[in-house]
């Protein structure tokens, strides 16, 4: 025989003869299991809970307890304790924890949604929870009042609404394709002077997550993040759509449709014949309909399975974009989307803190002399450091700039013994430089302490940063870390523009050491490196004039 003690009001309960016809029966976690044990098929090492069936009244109560009987048939399993008992599915295991049951079924709408990927009726949704029709429509109703879902016209079908969107805003911040995405759109901002910005899909629209916008222009094209357009409205959805599979694209067309309103009235199949022409050319356009004097261009960006993961878009004044302008610029975008994936697929810390070419460093006993050189060379003059501090400064696209160091400087480099200018080394600047610094430490990377530096400036504020360098045999392929979190102006941004850093490469006796460090930081793809008798860099740079290639001499 089993005993188990009930709660007093449930035993008064039996003890008059109208107590319950069925019964939870309880036993937490860690208390001392019966003598003798209960059948096996109740027995959990976890906290479990009985149901039993009672066939006739309940027995008397002997002593305070309740006579629970041997098991058998009566015996339904195990439910959570502290809860009504949960219909079981597939698939879907029966959490250890109480539930609010509404709350819980609210939220198995939303997964059911995300995990259909299509829009769900009533009768599915009941069917999905395994409740009433009525029960259904008033949790999805409220679902929708508050903005996590949305529903057709006329009581229609449930989507995912918006508002999950706006949440989800805050998780994609952190992901792995926006931080991937970030440097790559610097750099075509800075290459089409246009704003380009990266969306992913939801369902029936596209978010944007990440725009940059140049700091000059004709039109000035912003996009907020967390801005959300449907599939069939905007460039981006419709490169996103022309990825897909067929059966996705059947799936998601309808709702994305539903809420047209660009201009010309087409019917859904004269849009689905011009994403035929879409998927041909590899890249989505959208003329003047969202905005009569924006035009966009844009393309898929996938994983490394294939599969459509966003996408990203160039917005131009519609005056600027001739055909020759449109091809360009998907082109670019092209190559973008590329280097987004590459980036998203390598391991290592450049998933959060974004890493990127801050400077290249070119060292000289005779200041002057390089300066006017570049000039000549590339069309550019780099300008010179405050107070005549023995630097020079030339933005070479980006974000990066070339420091040009010569003798005098109050900076930590010494050129005076060279003979001639030579290429020493360069730095990344990272955000969350702290953790980096210390998540690199402990991955392999020898970095000495940080240090504090800073420039005072006459007319334009001070600079200030943090830097941390490795010594030992990585030499001058291997970058300082810098963090100018606590600088307004990052030297690029006033310097003399015009100039692309177009190649960037280095030999080492050990490559395969140089490319596993830099992995660990995310820029192995920013610094080629093949094996050669010694350290060496080599920097390409493209100007107004021509190019000129700086090494290590």
């Amino acid at each position: 025989m089993a005993y188990l003690r009930f709660p007093a009001g449930l035993r008064n309960a039996a003890s008059s003869g109208v107590g319950p016809r069925s019964l939870t029966l309880t036993l937490r976690r860690g208390a001392r299991e019966p003598d003798p044990p209960l059948p096996e098929l109740a027995i959990s090492q976890c906290g479990f809970a009985l149901h039993i069936v009672q066939s006739q009244r309940p027995p008397p109560l002997q002593n305070g307890f309740a006579h629970a009987g041997p098991g058998g048939p009566g015996v339904r399993g195990a439910v959570p304790t502290g809860s009504r008992p949960l219909r079981r599915r597939m698939g879907r295991p029966v959490h250890r924890t109480a539930r609010v049951q509404s709350l819980d079924r609210g939220l198995a709408i939303i997964e059911a949604l995300a995990r259909e990927r299509r829009l769900l009726g009533i009768r599915e949704i009941a069917d999905e929870l395994d409740v009433s029709h009525s029960t259904a429509s008033r949790l999805a109703a409220t679902l929708r009042d508050r903005g996590f879902l949305d529903q057709e016209r006329d009581g229609g079908r449930y989507a995912l609404g918006l508002r999950l969107t706006r949440y989800a805003r805050l998780a994609v911040a952190a992901s792995a394709l926006e931080v991937a995405a970030r440097p790559v759109i610097e750099m075509l901002v800075e290459e089409l002077g246009e704003t380009v910005s990266l969306g992913i899909p939801v369902i029936g629209s596209v978010m944007v997550v990440w725009s940059e916008a140049p700091s000059e222009g004709p039109l000035r094209i912003t996009l907020e993040p967390g801005t959300v357009v449907r599939y069939t409205s905007s460039a981006a959805g419709r490169a996103i759509l022309a990825a897909m599979s067929p059966a996705e694209r059947d799936a998601v067309l309808p709702l994305g449709w539903q809420r047209r309103t660009t201009p010309g009235g087409r019917s859904l199949e004269e849009f689905v014949k011009e994403l035929a022409e879409t998927i041909v050319r590899g890249h989505a356009i959208e003329l003047a309909e969202g905005d009569p004097e924006v035009a966009s261009v844009a393309v898929a960006v996938h994983d490394d399975e294939g599969h459509v993961i966003g996408a990203l878009s160039c917005s131009m004044p519609i005056g600027s974009a001739s055909t020759p302008r449109i091809a360009s610029v998907a082109e670019a975008l092209a190559a973008g989307a590329s280097d987004i994936a590459a980036r998203r697929a390598r391991p290592g810390l450049h998933r959060w803190s974004i890493p990127a070419i801050d400077s290249i460093s070119y060292w000289t006993p005779d200041l002057e002399p390089v300066i006017d050189e570049l000039e000549e060379r590339l069309g550019v003059r780099p300008a010179r450091g405050e107070g005549g501090r023995g630097t020079a400064v030339l933005s070479i696209g980006s974000g990066s700039y070339l420091l040009v160091i010569g003798p005098g400087t109050e900076l930590d480099a010494d050129p005076s013994g060279l003979d001639h200018p030579s290429l020493r080394g360069w730095s990344a600047r990272v955000r969350n430089f702290d953790q980096c610094v210390e998540a690199a430490r402990a991955a392999g990377a020898d970095f000495g302490p940080v240090r504090r530096a800073g420039v005072d400036r006459t007319d334009r504020g001070s600079l200030r940063w943090r830097v941390a360098a490795i010594d030992g045999p990585l030499g001058d392929l291997f970058p300082r870390l810098v963090d100018w979190s606590e600088t307004e102006e990052h030297p690029a941004a006033t310097s003399p523009g015009g100039v692309k850093l177009v190649a960037f490469r280095g030999e080492h006796p050990e490559p395969e050491l140089i490319r596993s460090q830099l992995d660990v930081l995310g820029l192995a793809a920013d610094l080629e490196v093949t094996r050669g008798p010694e350290p060496r860099l080599w920097a390409t740079l493209e100007g107004p004039n021509g190019r000129v290639e700086l090494s290590t001499s």
